[in-house]
């Protein structure tokens, strides 16, 4: 029988890495069932005003703050808060924080960062962006 100390200890670190996505991936399941198609949830956050550009989006929503006088606090806030996340992130990556805050950290910033319209409002979101089938 094995010792606990020889254990290693980065077996719970792998067991988080393979169970975290699982809730995703459930989740994009589910919303394909409902639509209908393996392609509803990206048909969801086309619905909605969300798709990954890259930043593109991103970049000029903060340009305008540079480059307008009219402007809401909404996007004011918005991207105050995207610039200090970013900011963090670098500060998190020069302290070498652990890989698992790092990754996790990470994607959530690539996809906030990286969407189209992540954070702008989304008008009637609680209404149901597609219709469900009498399943």
């Amino acid at each position: 029988m094995p010792c606990a100390s020889t254990r290693s200890p980065y077996r719970p670190l792998l067991v988080a890495v393979l169970v975290a996505p699982l809730g995703w991936c459930a989740w994009f399941a589910w919303v394909g069932y409902r639509a209908g198609d393996w392609r509803g949830y990206f048909q969801v956050q086309e619905k909605w005003g969300s798709a990954f550009d890259g930043g593109r989006f991103t970049f000029h929503r903060i340009a305008d703050i540079f480059l307008q006088r009219s402007l809401t606090l909404n996007t004011v806030v918005v991207a105050a808060t995207i610039i200090s996340a970013v900011v963090l992130f670098v500060l998190c990556v020069q302290q070498r924080q652990h890989p698992a805050l790092l990754i996790y950290a990470g994607v959530l910033l690539l996809i906030a960062v990286g969407g189209e319209g992540y954070s702008t409002p989304k008008h009637g979101s609680c209404c149901r962006p597609f219709r469900c089938s009498s399943r």
